[in-house]
């Protein structure tokens, strides 16, 4: 598994899916969601004011990326009620994530890993959950991941944690 973090302008990010998530019960849309929506025009709030994705754990919803960014698709993951979010969780999310990454013929990813706002969950902590989850070990090996981080020393911390405990592999 090659892993990456990204901190740039999500305009300048290159790979063959985003993974964006949110909860259910954060109105409006926060962090990398509230900025996807913003470049797809608001699509993704219209979707779920039309009760066609809640945000419920485990739900998701494919959508083209219609050239708005270097990224062909984008899933829309719900992870649930914000507070009831925790370590567990995540690594539901990417035993979740592997066999739809394994239907679509995914190997280059990128996904945003955050806690909600409130919450003390350490995001270092969040990478090794996904990074380590019980699923598809098969696949695990041919996967690039990009974990995007906000800009700053954050991101910093993160790219050095993941080159010492999942050193990236060409």
């Amino acid at each position: 598994m090659r892993v990456e973090v990204f901190s740039g302008k999500l305009s300048k990010l290159q790979t063959s899916l985003l993974i964006v998530t949110c909860f259910k019960d954060i109105r409006p849309l926060k962090a990398l969601a509230a900025q996807i929506d913003w470049y797809y025009g608001g699509l993704l709030s219209r979707v779920m004011m039309e009760e066609r994705f809640s945000g419920e754990a485990g739900e998701t919803l494919l959508l083209a990326s219609g050239g708005k960014l270097q990224i062909p698709k984008v899933l829309l993951m719900g992870l649930g009620l914000s507070t009831t979010y925790d370590f567990p969780r995540f690594k539901t999310t990417s035993s979740i994530l592997y066999p739809i990454l394994k239907n679509l013929n995914i190997r280059d990813f990128a996904i945003e890993v955050s806690a909600p706002s409130g919450q003390d969950l350490d995001t270092l902590q969040l990478v090794n959950a996904f990074l380590n989850g019980d699923s598809a070990s098969d696949l695990k090996d041919e996967l690039e991941v990009t974990f995007i981080v906000k800009e700053g020393e954050k991101a910093i911390v993160q790219q050095q944690y993941i080159h010492h405990y999942a050193p990236s592999k060409k």
